[in-house]
């Protein structure tokens, strides 16, 4: 697996602005690419990885940063998908390689069921949950404390 700012692009779609692409170089690119086995990962969000991070037609975004990876790679893993993060700090995008997007677990909505306040220990375990999580909570607001204080001494 290759990953990061390969400063290429692989179609002339994948650059906007500035000067035009030598085509002869991209298909020299591709080919190298294809001879070798690699794969470029399907990816989500924006096309663009890169830009000048300058006004109006002065303004060049380019897709030089990717994920490439050989067949075997790409067996054992063939549902990875490379997500286009949104850009902070940088002239870059940052990549999130996600090698199996159907195991990614979604959070559950709570669900309250009528019958739990019917148990018997309904009382106490709401009790018990309470207190644990104030405990919890004065714990975490004490390091907190203790923390900004130890700060502040140095």
């Amino acid at each position: 697996m290759i990953v990061g700012d390969l400063n290429f692009v692989l179609h002339n779609s994948e650059k906007e602005g500035g000067n035009d692409m030598n085509s002869s170089a991209i298909t020299v690119i591709q080919n190298v690419i294809q001879q070798i086995g690699f794969i470029d990962l399907k990816f989500t969000g924006d096309l663009f990885t890169w830009s000048n991070q300058r006004e109006g037609a002065d303004n060049i975004r380019e897709r030089i940063d990717r994920s490439l990876v050989n067949v075997i790679w790409f067996q054992c893993f063939p549902d990875a998908l490379v997500h286009h993060l949104t850009r902070m700090d940088s002239d870059h995008n940052h990549l999130l390689i996600v090698f199996d997007p159907c195991k990614v677990k979604k959070k559950r909505p709570y669900r309250f069921f009528r019958g739990w306040n019917e148990h018997k220990d309904y009382n106490m375990f709401i009790e018990n949950a309470w207190k644990m999580l104030k405990m919890r909570i004065d714990a975490d607001l004490h390091d907190l404390l203790v923390g900004l204080s130890n700060d502040f001494k140095d």
